[in-house]
C-alpha cells in the first residue's frame, strides 16, 4: 500500500512540474523569439553624452524625424522589415535583414547588437551605443512599443 502511495505521489509530482514548465512557456514577458516577434515603434529615446542626459528626439543628427514613426517588424523566422512609415525620409529609410537572439539579454538585428533592459511582453527597452556627428559616442536607451 505505501509502494503503490509513494508512487502515485511521484507520478503526481511529475505531473504538476511539467504543468508548471508549461505556464512559464505561456508568459509573454519571457524573452523568447516568438514572443519579442510582432510590430513596434519608437516610444521614447534617451542618451547620455559626456555624463549629461539628453533627449535624442530632440537631436535630427541622432534620430531624423523622419525615422521617428518608422515601423520595426520582427518576425519569426528571424527575419525583419523596417518600414519608412508615416513622414517619409529621403531617399526611403525602409530596410529588412535578420535579426537574433543570441540569449535572453541581447538582441542583434542587421549588424546592430542591443542589450535588452527589460521587456514586459508589450515594450522592449534596449541600450546601444551609437556614433553621432558633432557629439561623439552616445550611450543610447530606446523604448519600443508592440503594436
Amino acid at each position: 500500500m505505501i509502494k503503490h502511495l509513494l508512487t502515485i505521489c511521484s507520478l503526481l509530482l511529475l505531473v504538476s512540474s511539467c504543468n508548471k514548465d508549461d505556464d512559464n512557456n505561456n508568459d509573454p514577458s519571457a524573452i523568447t523569439k516568438e514572443n519579442l516577434a510582432g510590430s513596434y515603434m519608437l516610444v521614447s529615446a534617451t542618451g547620455k553624452v559626456n555624463g549629461i542626459d539628453i533627449d535624442i528626439t530632440s537631436y535630427p543628427t541622432i534620430l531624423p524625424a523622419c525615422k521617428k514613426d518608422d515601423i520595426l517588424t520582427l518576425k519569426t523566422d528571424n527575419t525583419f522589415v523596417s518600414t519608412d512609415a508615416g513622414t517619409k525620409c529621403s531617399p526611403d529609410g525602409s530596410d529588412n535583414g535578420t535579426w537574433s537572439l543570441p540569449n535572453s539579454s541581447t538582441i542583434t538585428i542587421k549588424d546592430q547588437t542591443l542589450n535588452i533592459i527589460s521587456f514586459d511582453g508589450t515594450n522592449l527597452r534596449v541600450g546601444y551605443k551609437q556614433n553621432a556627428p558633432l557629439l561623439g559616442q552616445v550611450d543610447v536607451t530606446a523604448t519600443f512599443k508592440k503594436q
